[in-house]
């Protein structure tokens, strides 16, 4: 498994980050757990849409900016992922 931990350490930082910038939407906040899993796939392909519209957008650079965005729009995504894995292990656990 350690052949995995940057990659997971990496993506759990930003993960963390996005959901703290967004700790103001105290509503989205309560109510995600209840998502069922169709909305949480909604939600990530819409933040896909925006990642990939950002990237057709901005064009890939070395500006700092850039993966800055391109970073949190695909903590976002993660992010709903694992809230449809979650959804997906209390499912199958009962």
């Amino acid at each position: 498994m350690s052949k995995y931990n940057k990659l997971i350490k990496a993506g759990n930082k930003a993960q963390i980050e996005k959901m703290e910038e967004n700790s103001h939407k105290d509503e989205f906040q309560k109510r995600w757990n209840n998502f069922p899993i169709d909305i949480s796939i909604y939600h990530m392909k819409r933040n896909m849409k925006k990642l990939i519209e950002t990237e057709f957008e901005m064009k890939p650079n070395d500006d700092k900016i850039y993966y800055e965005i391109l970073r949190m729009k695909a903590a976002n995504i993660a992010n709903y992922a694992h809230m449809i894995i979650l959804k997906c292990d209390k499912m199958i656990q009962s």
